[in-house]
This record gives structure tokens, sequence and C-alpha cells, in this order.
């Protein structure tokens, strides 16, 4: 697809992504690609759960991680 993955972004850029860690044009790549594709749409939403379980069960308080909708992919 372009230099940061070749058809899917790997779990460790969409961890990154879900915590607004990424640069503005790596973010826009991933979000174009969150678009079209309803498996990278699952494993983001699968993350942020893990992401949020994970502050809760540790009691992080940190923003939220970013909310990919569902319907979001075509």
């Amino acid at each position: 697809m372009d230099s940061i993955f070749e058809e899917h972004p790997d779990e460790n850029y969409l961890e990154k992504y879900l915590l607004d860690a990424l640069g503005q044009a790596e973010a826009d790549r991933i979000e174009e690609h969150l678009l079209v594709c309803h498996a990278c749409v699952d494993k983001a939403n699968e993350l942020r759960d893990y992401i949020r379980a994970l502050r809760k069960t540790l009691d992080i308080e940190k923003p939220k991680a970013r909310v990919v909708p569902k319907g979001r992919a075509h």
C-alpha cells in the first residue's frame, strides 16, 4: 500500500494510531485504510477495547483511545 505497511497496517501502527502517537501523515494513511477495510476496523476496535481495559485495570488516567465506528468501513 505504501511505505508504512504493505497491505494492512500492523498492530503496532494501529496501537500508535489509537493512542495518537503517530504523525499526521501516518494517521491520515491509516484513517484512509480504515475507510475501506472491515478487518482493520475490527482489529482497531479490539485493540481499543484492550487499551481501555488495561487502563481501567491499572487505573491510569490518560486520554481515551480513538473511536473507530464499526459502520465506518465501506
